[in-house]
């Protein structure tokens, strides 16, 4: 017999599962300064992902908050949750132009008296219970619509050379390239005077 996998909570499902009308606004919002932004809603199992989809350059749309209408989600994610998945949760290394613009997100809850730091081995996040997130909605919509925009700026082509240098950085290590220092190349050029 083929197992089943849960099935995804849908998005009136996840709003209709709020548990109050001003929980169910902030949580729009959210989505909504995410979607305007270029980002992705993603429905899991029991919340939704804000994502950044950073395609071509780097294959994996980048979780940046989770929501979940109950007290407990994944990865100790719970309530309304905001960070980033760890670098050895994810198949390749990030560039470091994402790297630093998910760590200044992450950053930009630690004084925060209603964030509680949840992070796990695999997640670096902050939760912030549903009331705390109503009362401070305006800056966490305007958080998450920086990092969407710094996320944005960051030129794919860019992405791209830091992928292809990692790419060339590892044949080196495996031995299966070499770089070659300037005075090398210019004697193979015929350069070298």
């Amino acid at each position: 017999m083929a197992e089943t996998k849960p099935r995804r909570i849908t998005i009136p499902e996840f709003l209709e599962k709020m548990p109050s009308p001003q929980v169910r606004q902030a949580a729009q919002r959210l989505m909504a300064v995410a979607e305007e932004n270029g980002g992705l809603v993603k429905p899991g199992h029991t919340g939704i992902s804000l994502r950044y989809p950073a395609a071509p350059a780097w294959p994996h749309p980048i979780s940046v908050a989770w929501l979940y209408p109950g007290g407990r989600g994944w990865m100790k994610t719970r309530y309304f949750s905001f960070g980033k998945l760890k670098e050895g949760n994810v198949p390749e290394r990030l560039p470091d132009p994402v790297r630093q613009a998910l760590k200044s997100w992450f950053d930009s809850f630690a004084n925060d008296a209603d964030a509680v730091d949840v992070s796990t081995a695999n997640v670096a996040a902050w939760a912030i219970k549903h009331e705390a997130a109503v009362r401070h909605i305006d800056e966490l919509a305007a958080r998450l619509q920086q990092v969407m925009a710094t996320l944005q700026t960051i030129h794919l082509e860019d992405l791209a050379d830091c992928r292809m240098a990692d790419a060339v950085m590892e044949r080196v290590r495996r031995g299966q390239e070499r770089i070659y220092s300037t005075a090398e190349m210019m004697a193979n050029l015929g350069l070298d005077g």
